[in-house]
Formats: structure tokens, sequence, C-alpha cells
């Protein structure tokens, strides 16, 4: 099913096969999923060499994508051929695209990139922003799947910038969920919410029901990993129901969700409502092995050692932990070592304890010195940024220093002028020394704005663990009064968000609340003028 997730981003199993059924690329009208193989093979040879032809061609490629790749490939370049020959830029560009991801999953990434820039050079040649746009997300998850994660938010940003400039909405919600996904991965939970929230307020105002079930279930993962649990429970609460409301509910995707509830539930104490959500989810997965799949074995497992059945408890879990090994999932691996050792000890079988123990500890470290690898990366890309905008800065002065000479130069003409005529000419003059002083009051705010915030920099420079530069935009809302709520609105996030920032802000400068934080400020402020 790997073709499917590349045509509709990176989205959980159950979306993938929702998307099977309904697929329709839009422009190259592609036919529906019940049209067998034979029948295409037969319209093929019946219709005229036309541009139809070349979108036929591509339907073959598209469905032969799951079965055969060899002939994918082939059918791939067919159409891009028969495109060449009748100067069809557009469907040069999607046979390519096609082409190329046959030949990801057949022969890796590499082989797959010139493809990709080749059908990006087509369509940058033609001007054809849009296609260019899907092109960007869809390298951005080839680079995904092949584990480049900064490629792969490279890719991403480029598909939002030109899916934004060009308000093309599908592409922005792609984009800001894909870019969503890696951060979950990479544990960086907080800002993969950010992406979830920004993308999941497009997706209501487009009232996209399947992609804010896609978002609802991603935001109530990172919920969950961040430990909270009641968030996460209402947010696989509200796909729940979104998803009963939609006509044809996938059976699948109410299997994951089912799972995310028990989980959500387990964490909540809530033993007996998560059996009976986890088990109606695990009878609809149908593959073991799955992220669904371990969590249910692995908290099922738990819940019958809660309950006094330690050894279905323990075989469950040792499943749930053998797939999770398999998966290379570090996070799936953590929640089963943990929930074995805990499983273990309940039953006796101190030495296994023992060993999870051990070796969950080993794994907390092994990823605690990869965020602390990836704070570096992000504190090494903060510093470029800083020292590019102290350049631009530096620039702007300068400009700045030759305007006001250039001003001066002009005041004195225009004296030596004023000294020899007379008459309405005074009355020219006075017109523009006042626009002159409102130029000069304009500089002279934009001046107070920067050294305002030069001294927020120096303040937080000072503190023992400085501020973050979305704590700094906090910081500088928060002095000039806004509420929780504008300071949401102004930097496009959520009030949960916001109190985040606002505790951390709270935290890293020793005060308990507003009054105190600007106190302090002020008092920094006087103390640095005396």
């Amino acid at each position: 099913m790997k073709s499917l997730h590349r045509l509709t981003g990176i989205l959980p199993g159950w979306l993938v096969c929702f998307f099977a059924l309904v697929f329709i690329w839009n422009s190259s009208g592609a036919i529906g999923s019940t049209v067998d193989m034979d029948s295409l093979k037969t319209r093929l040879s019946q219709v005229y060499p036309d541009t139809n032809k070349v979108w036929l061609l591509r339907d073959i490629a598209y469905y032969y994508q799951l079965v055969d790749l060899d002939s994918a490939m082939h059918y791939s370049d067919r159409a891009f051929v028969l495109a060449v020959g009748l100067d069809f830029p557009y469907g040069q560009t999607w046979s390519l695209y096609q082409k190329a991801l046959a030949s990801e999953m057949k022969h890796g990434l590499d082989s797959a990139v010139p493809i990709y820039r080749q059908a990006m050079q087509i369509a940058a040649d033609q001007q054809d922003h849009l296609s260019l746009a899907k092109l960007f997300n869809a390298l951005g998850v080839g680079y995904y799947y092949a584990g480049n994660y900064h490629h792969a938010v490279v890719y991403y940003h480029r598909a939002y910038e030109l899916a934004d400039s060009l308000s093309y909405r599908q592409g922005v919600n792609q984009s800001l969920n894909n870019m969503g996904v890696i951060y979950r991965i990479q544990r960086r939970y907080e800002q993969a919410l950010e992406m979830y929230e920004r993308s999941l307020a497009v997706k209501r105002a487009e009232q996209d029901s399947i992609g804010m079930v896609n978002t609802l279930y991603n935001m109530g993962l990172a919920y969950s990993y961040l430990g909270e649990h009641e968030h996460s429970l209402a947010r696989f609460r509200e796909a729940e129901r979104m998803s009963l409301k939609m006509s044809g509910a996938d059976l699948l995707a109410m299997a994951n969700i089912q799972v995310g509830l028990g989980v959500a539930l387990y964490n909540l104490d809530m033993f007996e409502a998560a059996e009976r959500h986890i088990i109606q989810g695990l009878e609809r997965i149908t593959n073991p092995g799955s992220h669904e799949w371990i969590a249910a074995m692995n908290y099922l497992g738990a819940i019958d050692t809660k309950h006094g059945k330690t050894d279905e408890g323990l075989e469950k879990i040792r499943q749930a932990h053998a797939a999770a090994l398999a998966s290379g999932r570090l996070e799936l691996l953590r929640q089963t070592l943990r929930e074995m050792a805990i499983s273990a000890s309940l039953a006796g079988d101190h030495a296994l304890a023992h060993e999870s123990w051990l070796q969950h500890s080993m794994l907390i470290d092994s990823l605690n010195r990869e965020n602390i690898l990836w704070a570096q990366q992000e504190m090494q890309a903060r510093f470029e940024l800083s020292a590019k905008t102290n350049t631009i800065r530096d620039q702007q002065q300068m400009l700045q220093r030759e305007n006001r000479k250039t001003r001066l130069s002009l005041q004195l003409g225009l004296v030596l002028i004023f000294s020899l005529i007379a008459g309405g000419v005074v009355l020219h003059r006075i017109g523009k020394q006042r626009k002159s002083l409102l130029q000069t009051i304009a500089v002279s705010e934009v001046a107070l704005t920067r050294d305002r915030q030069e001294k927020l920099q120096r303040f937080s420079q000072l503190l023992p663990d400085p501020l973050s530069k979305r704590e700094m935009d906090v910081l500088q809302a928060l002095e000039k009064g806004l509420t929780n709520r504008q300071m949401a609105e102004k930097l496009f996030v959520s009030e949960h968000t916001i109190k985040s920032h606002l505790k951390n802000i709270f935290i890293k400068t020793g005060v308990k609340s507003r009054t105190e934080l600007l106190s302090k400020l002020s008092l920094g402020e006087n103390h640095s003028k005396g």
C-alpha cells in the first residue's frame, strides 16, 4: 500500500485504504477503481494517440503500482514518450511522477530522485506552480520513507510556501500534516502539535472531514506521548464522532481510533473501558506488526496482568515487544519495555523485570542524547539565523545613514533655492519640511521598537536558560498587554500553546505571574539605564 501513501501524503494506514476506494487524480481524469486491467488494455488498443491516451497509459501504470513495478515503469515510460511526441508537458510531468514512484519502490529513493527532478524541471519551465507544489510534497515523502527527515522537512517547507502563495489549501494541509508527523517521530511533540493545530484550522474552514479526522488522530497520538492523556482522549473521541458521521466510515479508521481511545483510557486508569475499546479495535486490524497492533497487544497484556492473568499478559507484551524491535520505532520499544518490566514484577519474575528496566533506562538515555543532538542542531540554525539578521540590520543602518546624508544635502539645497525665490515657493518649502519631519518621526519609532527588542534580547541572554525565539515573541506580545487569545491569533497558534510558552517563560525567569514578570522586566531596564 506504499504507493497510496505517496499519493495522499503521510497518513495513518486506515486512510490509505479509504483513499484506495475513492482516489481520483483531479488533473489526469483517472477512472474509478472498479475498472479492471483487461478493460483498460482493451481501451488502450482502441483510442487515438492523443492526450487522453497519455492519461490512460498513466492510469494503467498507477494500477500496476500495487502488483507489478516493472509494468508500472513500462507504461509510465510509454505515457511519457507519447506526451513528448504530442508536446504535452503536463502529461510528461505526471508520467514521470508515476515512474518515480515505481522506481523508488523497486530500487530505492536514489534511483527516483533524478526522475522527480526531471518532472520538476518540466513543471518549472512551464510555470506550472501547482504541479511543482505537489512534486515538492511527493519528494519530501520519499525522503521521509528513506529516513532522511532533514531533506523531507526542507521539501515540505518548499511545498508549503508555494501552495500557500497559490492558495492551494490541500497542498498547505498536506505540508503541515507531513511536517507534524516528522516532528512527532523526532519526539518534538509540541512542535508537532503546533503544525497539527494550524492544519486543523485550515481543514475546519474547508470542511474537510477526512483531513480533520486524520489530524485529530495524529494530535491524539502526540498528546499521548506528552503524557497529556485527557487531551489525547478528547482528540480521539472527536475523531471517532466525526468518523461515524462520515458516509461509508472506514473499518480500519475506526479500528485505529478505538485502539487510540483504549490507550488514552488506560493511562487514565480506566482499565475496563480501555480493554473494551482495544479489543474492538484489535478485531479489525489486519496487519500484525503495525503501530496500532503493537500498542493494542502491549496494553491488552498490561491489563491482563493487572487482572491477575500474568502468563497471558506477559505473552501479549512479548509479542508486542518483538514487533516493536522489528519496526525500529524506539517510542514503541520504550512503551513495551516499560509494560514488560511492570508486568514481570507483578508476576514475580524479578530477573525479567530487572532486565526490562535496565533496557528501558538505556533506551531513555539514548532518546535523551538524540533530543540533545536535535536541540544542538536547532540552536546552530538559530545562531545562523541570528547572524543573518545582524547582517541585515547592519546593512539597514548603513542605508539609513546614507539616507540621512542625502536628506541633509537636499535640505541645504532647499535653503539655497529658498533664498533665491519668493512668494508661493515658501509654502512649498513648508510642505517639504512637514514631510521630512514625518519621515524622521517614523524612523524614530522604528528605532524605538528595535531598541526595545534589543533590550529584551539582552534580558534573555542574562538568564541561566535563555528564551527561545517563540518565547521571545510571546514575551513581546505580553509586554504589549495582549491576552492569551490575542497572542494566539497573532502568532497563529492555540491558546494551549501560548499557555505552555508562558509557563516556560515563568520558569526560566523565576517568576509566578505576568505582573511579577513585567515588574522584573522594568527593574532590569532601569538597572541597565543606571
